[in-house]
């Protein structure tokens, strides 16, 4: 397995953007990655935050962190990985392609109803017949997580192994939980916002408790 990136741009502040071919997913992912203030003048490895629909949410984490962040302020210092994907130009094509590849992704199991309902959300917009909208693709998306993301990640930027957490909002939320039972150890801090409650989660829960006595992680 071959897994490349480069950087794209310097959009802003110590924001960079790389491109990292997934061989499990198929498709290149868009990376894009927040580092502290003091990075550059530091040989300190950082807390690392991996934020799901990248396209969409990093922005709002990543602007957060660097105002908590500037001096004077003392607000922890993080590093910032927004997971995304390589969309089409095409403003609406594109934005077409991000929801359906976050419902296969963000989904621990498959869901017709779900699959209906963003096929013709998606052809209402877009005003086009026939949308391809899978789901249940949570175990892939994880184990290119944990298999090329984060490894990339670490072998390029200094982040700290022990320190790394995942944070989702929506289907988000939900693969953030799903990873916190099915995944235990990859990550120490979990931030599942408004999470997509499916009853797979409460069987994934049961699963993990009647196997071990504690789970070690902070949840928000």
């Amino acid at each position: 397995m071959s897994i490349s990136g480069h950087v794209s741009a310097n959009i802003g502040p110590g924001i960079e953007v790389r491109y990292l071919h997934s061989n499990i997913l198929r498709q290149r992912l868009q990376l894009q990655i927040k580092l502290p203030w003091g990075y550059d003048h530091s040989k300190q490895a950082y807390p690392a935050l991996y934020a799901l629909d990248g396209n969409r949410s990093f922005p709002l984490y990543s602007t957060t962190s660097l105002i908590l962040e500037t001096p004077p302020s003392k607000g922890d210092e993080t590093v910032i990985i927004g997971i995304g994907y390589e969309l089409d130009p095409d403003r609406l094509t594109g934005l077409a392609q991000w929801a359906a590849w976050r419902v296969r992704d963000l989904t621990p199991v498959h869901s017709e109803e779900t699959e209906q309902a963003w096929k013709v959300r998606l052809a209402a917009q877009l005003k086009a017949p026939e949308i391809v909208v899978s789901s249940g693709g949570a175990a892939a998306f994880l184990e290119s997580i944990r298999t090329e993301v984060i490894p990339f990640i670490e072998s390029h930027y200094r982040v700290s192994p022990a320190e790394r957490g995942l944070a989702g909002y929506s289907f988000g939320g939900l693969f953030v939980l799903y990873t916190l039972f099915r995944s235990p150890g990859m990550f120490t801090r979990f931030f599942a916002g408004s999470p997509s409650l499916w009853d797979e989660l409460f069987q994934y829960e049961r699963q993990y408790a009647d196997a071990h006595r504690e789970l070690v992680a902070t949840l928000l």
